[in-house]
């Protein structure tokens, strides 16, 4: 927990007032756990708090002498250039519930301070303890939430035609209607504490999602984790099992794994992807989840045949061959 007088003078006194009244030396970074000169604890400061007049964060307080999990409190006497951890989160809350105006608070020093995190719908998660948590949601038979801006994609291409279509669909849902849906959906995932999260499916869904909610979350679970793993090596390790996708919008390829997108605005448009898209929502070409990128399979194929131009903007020139040459394709 962090808290903090407000910096202003008639607030530097408040400051003081809560080092007298918890009757022993308070350094910037107060940690009841690791110091026992601080024999009050949580319930000694609630009540500091209170007798300086901060009513509201006393009884929060109040209520964290229940907790089982450290409590660290973060008490700023002057604006200075940021030594610990917690000052630095101290000072981005302070400016994320706009308590101070932008580029109010000094801020020098602070990208050494702040640690590799996982954002969950757990909160932020230290990746040492990622695997473990992911463990126990699998067991419990939870998922975790994750920012999708954040996850990488194992494929170089999207159709289009198919993204536009879920941001249509989402545009018509409410928060609660969309975090029902994403649920029903989770993506299956690769982690590694050193590199990150990479998605093995529903790249076309959150694409668009993305697109209209630059901050929105997905849930998913990890399918293969792998401990200590740098990026290069995930990658080989995915191209290994079959994973990736590494064919571009033209279908050219395989392209080597170091030229997937770092994340999912980043990826290619495949005309032939939402071609096969188009085919699939009119029944003619049939779902078949168990086989790896088989809509891209399909794409492949139409792109030797003779079409007419097209995009994915424009699928309509190219649909009368594309369904007699599904259509045929099926029958043989």
């Amino acid at each position: 927990m962090n808290s903090a007088a407000q910096m202003r003078d008639s607030h530097m006194v408040t400051v003081n007032d809560l080092r007298r009244q918890l009757g022993a030396p308070v350094t910037d970074v107060v940690s009841p756990w690791a110091h026992p000169e601080l024999v009050l604890g949580v319930a000694g400061l609630a009540e500091a708090v209170q007798a300086a007049g901060f009513i509201e964060q006393a009884a929060v307080l109040e209520c964290m002498t229940q907790s089982h999990k450290p409590l660290v409190v973060t008490l700023l006497a002057e604006d200075a250039a940021l030594t610990s951890t917690p000052e630095a989160y101290l000072k981005l809350h302070l400016l994320s519930h706009r308590l101070v105006k932008p580029h109010g608070l000094n801020l020098t020093g602070i990208f050494p301070l702040l640690p590799n995190v996982a954002w969950t719908n757990q909160g932020a998660v230290d990746l040492a303890e990622l695997a473990e948590l992911q463990l126990e949601a699998r067991l419990k038979g939870e998922l975790l939430e994750v920012p999708i801006a954040s996850l990488q994609p194992t494929q170089l291409c999207v159709g289009m035609a198919e993204v536009q279509s879920r941001q249509k669909d989402f545009s018509h849902e409410d928060a609660k209607e969309r975090r029902t849906y994403l649920g029903s959906k989770p993506v299956p995932l690769v982690h590694s504490p050193a590199a990150g999260f990479w998605m093995l499916d529903r790249h076309h869904r959150l694409r668009g999602l993305l697109e209209i909610d630059p901050s929105a979350t997905a849930f998913g679970y990890v399918v293969l984790e792998l401990q200590e793993v740098e990026a290069d090596l995930v990658l080989q390790i995915l191209q290994q099992k079959g994973w990736l996708y590494l064919y571009n919008g033209r279908g050219q390829g395989p392209q080597p794994p170091s030229t997937l997108p770092k994340n999912l605005t980043e990826l290619e448009d495949d005309p032939y992807r939402s071609l096969v898209w188009k085919l699939k929502q009119e029944g003619i070409i049939e779902a078949a989840p168990l086989i790896p990128f088989h809509e891209f399979r399909w794409g492949a194929w139409l792109r030797r045949k003779p079409l007419p131009p097209f995009s994915s903007m424009q699928l309509e020139p190219a649909l009368p061959a594309a369904r007699a040459y599904a259509r045929l394709e099926k029958l043989g």
